[in-house]
This record gives C-alpha cells, structure tokens and sequence, in this order.
C-alpha cells in the first residue's frame, strides 16, 4: 500500500485513481469557458498544496490548523483551491461571494482567518486584521501539462486532512460555524454516490452554490467519488442554465429552479439526456413536481439533509413520484430517531423531532462544541417514519426562511434593522410568493421622534450589513407588533396578516 493509499482522505484516492484511468475525461467545466480534466485536476491540486506551503512558510504562518477563506463562485477553480487547502491540513470555510463587506469582515474576525481566496481580489495583498488575500487564478496558472504516467502516490503533504468550514443558519443572531472533517466528506460521498446512483459516465448539472453543504456535496464531493463530470452554473438565469441543462443527466436542484423550469416552453429549454433530477432545502409542492414532470418526463426525487448533519435520506423517484413530504429513506450508515415532546422514542409513526446519527454529521462548532443527544444530532424538523422506513418531514420547530433555497435566519436580519437610529423594534417574517418562492418581510415599529423610517431606508441598512438574498423585499411600519398572552411577539399573527 503506498503511501497516499494509507492518506485518511479517500476523496484523493478517488481523484488519483480517475487521473489515472479516465485522464482525459473532464471533470469541471464553467460558464466562463473554463475546463479541467481528471489528470489535470490531480496534478493541480498536487502543486498548489506545494504552492500554499511556500506562501505560508514565506508569511511565517504556523498554526496548526489555520483557516482559509474560499470566496468563488462556481467556477473550475473553487474545486482546485478546496482539495489543496483541505490537502494541506488547512480548514476551509467556503462562504458565498454575496456576503456583505460586513459580513466578511465578522467572519474574518471570528475566524482568525490566515488567508483569503476572493475572487473578487486579485494579487497576495494583507487585509485589515492579518489575514492575506492569495490570487484565485493560481489555482488556473499551474504547469499542469504533466504527461498521465508520471502520476505517483506520494502523499500530498506530511500532514493530516484539514476540515470544511460552513456558516450554519442556526437560530438566534449570527450563523454558527460548522466543522466538518475529512471522514465526514468521504462518508456523505459514498453514501450519495450509492443512494443516487451517480456514475462515470453521468454529467452533473452544478447550479447550487458550491459555497453550500447541499451545492458542495452533490456539485463536487459525490461526482468527485464516482469519476462523473461536472457542468457549473453560475446563478439561474436561463442563458446560463439553459445549455447545461442540455447535456446534463443528473440535476441537484432547489424547489424554486424546479418550479421555474418547468414553466419553461419546450422551445426554449431541452434536457434530453436528463435521468435524474431531485430537490432539498425545503419542500416541493406536489403541483410543481408535477408540472415538472408533465415537461421533462421526470419525476423530483427529493434529498433531506443539513449543514451539520449533511445528506442522509433519498426519496428516489425512478418508480413515481415521492409521496407529499416523503424524504425517502436513510442513506448508508445513517440512523434516525424521533423523539417524542418529552424526549423519549416516539412510537412507530408518531411524529417528533428528527434526530441523526451519521458518518458525515460534524465534529462540533468552531470554538464550541455541538449538542449532541446519546450520538444523535437533534434536528429541530418534525417528522416521523412509515413502516417501510421512509422518512416524512411535517414541519420545522427552527424559524428559518427559504429565500431562493438559501436558509435565512428572521434572528439576523432583526438584530441589523434593530441597530437603526430610527427603528425601535422589528420583526421579520416570510411572505409565500408562490408554491416554492418565499419573500421577506420587515415589520417596523419607528422610534418616536427620529426621522428616517422609511422602507428605502430600512433597505438601504439592511443592504450594507447583510447579503443581498437577506435584505427584506416588504418593509411595513405598525404602531406595535402583535404580542401573544406571554408577551412574545406573534409571529403567526403578522404571517396571517
């Protein structure tokens, strides 16, 4: 057994052994035009690990797990730079490249971040607080011209694998950081590849955010496992997505992409070679996985996972579509428990909160550890299980909002209009759009005699702190905000109005 055979890192075996037997077949391409292919993409990685080791020597970087920021959006480069950064033993935290200056700045401060990936900047220059910013485009610069036979088995480097950073939505003021290591991303990889049956030969359709666990896991973990090709988009638009689409035979999607393509004219949109479509992030209501259907001649399956626990169940819709709020059943090496309002297991099909115990469940939260229950992750999603072992999601205990399949926390976007000199208390809700469109809505109340509480405003403010996805669609002003007999806010109340 060599010596990277022996690596804890399985996801590099795989990549060594597709460079090896598939050289030639592409691994990721982008919208920009860009491409690698398997052989490329391992030697690559190969020498930007060697690359990163220098950088860090020259700045005198010793931590022993420092943390890098991936700011990219889907292009060929974010899978280069996250294997060598995770290969070099550094931590990743992946964030999405809409975050606001002051968002960025919170989780450089956080994190103690030593370096920074942004595509956004170019050039190794030092931001505020330490951090260096290194240049996307190492990672397309690379001799990678290397002929298929000099690959060899030598390890990477002499240390262990790092971890994948993700912000949390979590459920109170700033999003938790969630730690998730290598045996985590080899675990959720196995498993998708062996419940979704993903192939060398299947082109996956890459149009989540790769800055997200669900976009990270299907556009990149599982196809990287399997040898399959992978089509980044990035963003919806349909000149974007409509040419992928075509050649594609996998396709992870969010409710809301379900619901716009299937309102798309057989003209304009052709999707021949598509075998398999499903959706996470939220439910998909049955008329729009119908209509789906009606235009593609395919049925949604449907995913259910999170950022901590990663997916763990699939509905596979090969036979029929998935009954309303089926999740299908638990992928491999995943168990699941409901628990009953006074914790102890609920009976067989009463439903509880959802509780996982998984290979790829994080290690803990940086710099605080998770709240684990006797091995199991608790969910906070309601549910229950049929005979059969299929899961069934009925609702969620968690107050979070689907704002385009990305999960935003009401908590958050409170506390940044709260800080307004005009506005004495808030209150964000979700407005339904459409079967799967959510929009947010802020209810202000105004501080007696300041000026400045206007809907523009409030936007304005909100736009300077938050990503552009969190800042309200709707600001409405009240007089007071309706109030439950304990004095809370009424949050059914402002959604009923």
């Amino acid at each position: 057994m060599s010596d990277l055979e022996a690596d804890s890192w399985q996801l590099i075996q795989r990549l060594l052994r597709h460079g090896r037997e598939t050289p030639h077949r592409v691994a990721f391409a982008d919208a920009a035009g860009e491409s690698i292919d398997y052989a490329a993409l391992y030697h690559a990685v190969r020498r930007l690990t060697l690359k990163i080791a220098g950088e860090f020597r020259e700045r005198d970087i010793h931590a022993a797990r420092p943390v890098v920021l991936l700011r990219c959006r889907n292009r060929v480069a974010f899978p280069v730079w996250f294997l060598a950064l995770i290969a070099s033993g550094i931590d990743v935290l992946a964030v999405s490249d809409h975050l606001a200056a002051a968002e960025l700045e919170h989780i450089l401060e956080r994190t103690g971040a030593a370096a920074i990936v942004d595509d956004r900047r170019d050039g190794a220059t030092n931001l505020d607080g330490g951090a260096c910013c290194l240049p996307l485009n190492w990672a397309m610069d690379l001799d990678i011209n290397v002929r298929t036979d000099s690959m060899d088995a030598g390890r990477f480097s002499a240390v262990s694998p790092g971890s994948l950073l993700l912000c949390s939505s979590g459920t109170t003021g700033r999003p938790r950081i969630v730690r998730r290591s290598s045996h985590s991303l080899d675990s959720v990889s196995q498993a998708m590849v062996g419940a979704i049956g993903f192939r060398p030969n299947d082109v996956v359709l890459a149009a989540v955010p790769l800055s997200h666990s669900y976009g990270i896991e299907h556009g990149l973990l599982a196809p990287i496992w399997a040898g399959s090709s992978v089509r980044l988009c990035d963003g919806l638009d349909l000149p974007v997505i409509a040419p992928a689409l075509s050649g594609a035979t996998i396709f992870p999607a969010v409710p809301s992409m379900i619901e716009m393509l299937a309102q798309v004219a057989d003209s304009e949109l052709q999707a021949k070679n598509l075998r398999c479509a499903y959706s996470a992030g939220g439910p998909l209501p049955p008329a729009v996985a119908v209509r789906f259907f009606k235009r593609f001649g395919i049925h949604v399956g449907q995913v259910y996972g999170m950022t901590e626990i990663g997916s763990v169940t699939y509905a596979d819709a090969t036979n029929g579509a998935p009954p309303p709020g089926c999740v299908g059943m638990p992928m491999r090496g995943v168990r699941i428990r409901i628990a009953a309002a006074d914790g102890a297991p609920a009976a067989p099909g009463e439903e509880g909160e959802v509780a996982v115990s998984a290979g790829s469940m994080l290690d803990g939260y940086l710099g605080e550890a998770a709240d684990f229950v006797n091995g199991y992750f608790p969910t906070a999603d309601l549910g229950r299980i049929d005979p059969s072992g299929r899961l069934y999601i009925t609702g969620r205990a968690r107050l979070l909002i689907d704002s385009g399949g990305l999960k935003v926390n009401p908590a958050e976007i409170e506390a940044i209009i709260a800080q307004h000199a005009a506005v004495r208390e808030c209150a964000v809700v979700a407005v339904r759009q459409s079967d799967t469109v959510q929009r947010i809505r802020a209810v202000v109340v105004a501080q007696s005699g300041v000026a400045g509480a206007t809907a523009d405003e409030i936007r304005r403010w909100t736009r300077l702190h938050l990503a552009a996805h969190k800042v309200p669609r709707i600001v409405e002003f009240v007089e007071a905000l309706p109030r439950t007999a304990a004095g809370k806010v009424d949050r059914r109340a402002l959604e009923a109005q």
